[in-house]
């Protein structure tokens, strides 16, 4: 069966605390998923983030969640995620090193905030083959930094988000370059209280065939 180990992560300025699933076979990948905004409730304990680990470990993919500084158990400063993203570049090499010796391709997810800050720090993040931004806020997001990033982008919301409308998502699949796909769900909004196990599969069927090694 899969199992859940909790785990430290060192980062720049803060020791995160961090939950990796590993599925019960070898692994073909690893994703870190990261969570929505701390100051409104977010943390690595949140459904959409929960749900996007269960189902990638279903589908055969190590995933890997934390609390970004100042969240939970991790040290530090929230950081209006300048910070943060070294936070996730140290969960990814973490991610790294529980693939064991011979490593294997990376993915990165991210739901609201968390995708805000997987999308920023994507470009300069060593051996991500794929990203997956779940309901990112468009205003907050770089399309420099989106079409920048030379693996796989998926951006995933449902249409009747309140902070990720769909014309602006729309615009920012456009200028994210060649390769990026966009899904919208009809009849969801930004908090996914309805339609997410579907949507966590499709993110995980997504990074399952980029991280095919």
């Amino acid at each position: 069966m899969p199992v859940q180990k909790r785990l430290d992560i060192n980062a720049p300025g803060a020791v995160l605390e961090g939950i990796v699933h590993v599925p019960d076979a070898p692994p073909t990948g690893a994703v870190v998923v990261c969570h929505p905004h701390p100051l409104y409730g977010g943390d690595m304990d949140n459904h959409v983030v929960v749900s996007l680990c269960e189902a990638l470990v279903d589908a055969g993919l190590m995933a890997l969640r934390f609390n970004f500084r100042g969240t939970g158990r991790s040290t530090g400063a929230h950081d209006q995620g300048r910070a943060e993203q070294e936070d996730v570049l140290a969960a990814l090499a973490e991610a790294a090193r529980h693939l064991g010796p011979e490593g294997g391709p990376l993915g990165l997810a991210g739901y609201s905030f968390g995708a805000v800050v997987a999308g920023l720090v994507a470009p300069r993040a060593p051996g991500v083959r794929a990203i997956a931004l779940v309901s990112p806020p468009a205003r907050s997001l770089e399309p420099e930094a989106l079409s920048a990033f030379p693996g796989a982008k998926l951006i995933l919301a449902g249409e009747q988000d309140q902070f990720a409308p769909a014309e602006e998502l729309r615009a920012l699949a456009l200028r994210a370059g060649d390769g990026c796909e966009l899904a919208l769900v009809p009849g969801v909004d930004h908090f996914w209280w309805s339609g997410l196990r579907p949507a966590a599969a499709r993110v995980a069927m997504f990074c399952r065939k980029h991280l095919a090694r």
